[in-house]
């Protein structure tokens, strides 16, 4: 993939019970053709599910047939958590795990794999060693961190990142003394901005589910904010991802909308989008046309 400058912007995931009706039309089939649908309004997607297991070639191949024919459509891919959340992994791990991805690779279609460890994985001369060794064994993949602990914001820790070869994964997230959010970090060739929504009250509630923590739109002002900081980040790096996760009843796609059109990008809007979020209507939208902010 060799895009300089370009921006793209999407969602995390794309499989959600509580999409039907908001973001695909009803009765549209799972699989597949949600991401061949999706992909007309955003143009990339992180892939979840290879964060719960290695990706299997089979699947993966049918995600890049569905977006066959859109120009331009990118993937970026979460590491399988036994590398981050488990010890133990193995050479064959990793083998197992490249040779999954292969199809996106082969189809140009590969973005980035996102390294995401838990907020326990603290800056560490053990953890250091952990992460070199992940590094080392990806190496020539293009490797995103997404490090939560705020010991990681220090200039000793990101220069060791960056001579890992890893780019930085600058998240926004509600905050606390020992989170990290709001950078605009550089490390690696790679910019990418992962968005969690600001929901603080859900987000340290032990006892509130996944959907709850991830439910939260974001304003025009707060997403401003961030384009201004995605701009100057873009202008240093090869691509940049924007990855919006606060995907309950599709937030996420209304937001990753905002932030394209707040870029200046053509935009495509799902009416029963709009008819959820009516602030969507203030955006100029086309009925067709090739999204990017320099495509």
């Amino acid at each position: 993939m060799d895009d300089r400058n370009r921006i793209f912007i999407g969602t995390a995931g794309w499989s959600y019970p509580d999409w039907a009706g908001i973001v695909y039309p009803k009765g549209l089939a799972k699989g597949p053709a949600q991401l061949r649908y999706l992909a007309d309004f955003v143009d990339c997607v992180e892939i979840n599910n290879t964060f719960y297991r290695p990706p299997a070639v089979k699947a993966v191949r049918r995600w890049v047939d569905a977006v066959s024919g859109v120009e331009d459509f990118i993937f970026t891919v979460k590491l399988w958590r036994g590398f981050t959340h488990e010890s133990g992994w193995t050479g064959e791990d990793v083998k197992a795990f490249r040779e999954g991805i292969e199809p996106m690779r082969e189809a140009g279609r590969l973005g980035a794999i996102l390294v995401q460890y838990p907020w326990s994985f603290q800056n560490t001369q053990e953890n250091r060693a952990v992460l070199h060794k992940l590094a080392a064994a990806f190496s020539g993949e293009p490797l995103v961190l997404e490090i939560r602990h705020v010991s990681w914001n220090t200039k000793s820790a990101l220069d060791f990142i960056a001579d890992n070869n890893c780019s930085f994964a600058n998240i926004d997230q509600p905050e606390s003394k020992t989170g990290v959010t709001g950078t605009e970090i550089i490390t690696g060739p790679v910019g990418y901005v992962r968005m969690h929504g600001r929901n603080s009250a859900a987000w340290f509630d032990a006892d509130s589910g996944r959907d709850e923590k991830y439910n939260y739109l974001y304003s025009s002002k707060e997403l401003n904010w961030w384009v201004e900081r995605v701009k100057k980040i873009s202008s240093k790096v090869g691509a940049t991802f924007i990855i919006m996760n606060n995907h309950f009843q599709g937030k996420a796609l209304a937001n990753s909308i905002q932030i394209a059109a707040l870029l200046g990008q053509k935009v495509r809007i799902p009416d029963s989008l709009i008819y959820q979020y009516p602030e969507l209507k203030k955006i100029d939208r086309v009925d067709s046309g090739q999204r990017g902010l320099f495509g």
